[in-house]
């Protein structure tokens, strides 16, 4: 049998994105929802040394991130799976795209978090809210040397 067109392949032998998204339109809403908590990443400059916000951020950004991924792994799965469908090179596109604006939006964050004193950074990952994040505070202590403002991380993002 000649697998030519996608169609005549049997579902048995097609990846299951579902658990992924539901489909193409979950994905364009997905996307509008993720687009527009670009803008929120703004309400929290300046104010990550308070540890309820650099917490708040924390999760917002973690949350953000995982449906970014969501996003490019369908997208570039479906492109993947059938070359000839121009729409899933888009949406591929359409997500990396998006990446590059949440990086540019949340760059002043690095800048801010390793400006806290090293102590602030070991109290906080002693906090059992702040315990997913210990080794991201860890990492940010030992290279705190090599990181950049906060122009220079957005202009680093935009990359």
């Amino acid at each position: 049998m000649s697998y030519e067109n996608r169609n005549l392949i049997p579902e048995a032998y097609k990846w299951d994105l579902s658990s992924i998204l539901a489909g193409d339109k979950a994905w364009e809403d997905l996307f509008e929802e993720v687009s527009a908590k670009a803008e929120q990443y703004g309400q929290y400059v300046g104010k990550l040394a308070d540890p309820d916000l650099l917490f708040e951020y924390l999760e917002f950004d973690t949350a953000v991130n995982l449906d970014l991924e969501r996003l490019y792994v369908y997208a570039k799965m479906k492109k993947d799976e059938d070359g000839s469908q121009a729409k899933y090179a888009g949406m591929t596109d359409r997500a990396v795209g998006l990446l590059t604006r949440l990086s540019a939006a949340s760059s002043f964050a690095l800048p801010e978090i390793s400006a806290l004193s090293e102590k602030t950074l070991r109290g906080l990952s002693d906090q059992p809210r702040f315990a997913a994040y210990r080794r991201m505070f860890g990492k940010i202590i030992r290279e705190r040397a090599h990181i950049l403002s906060a122009p220079e991380e957005k202009l680093l993002s935009l990359s």
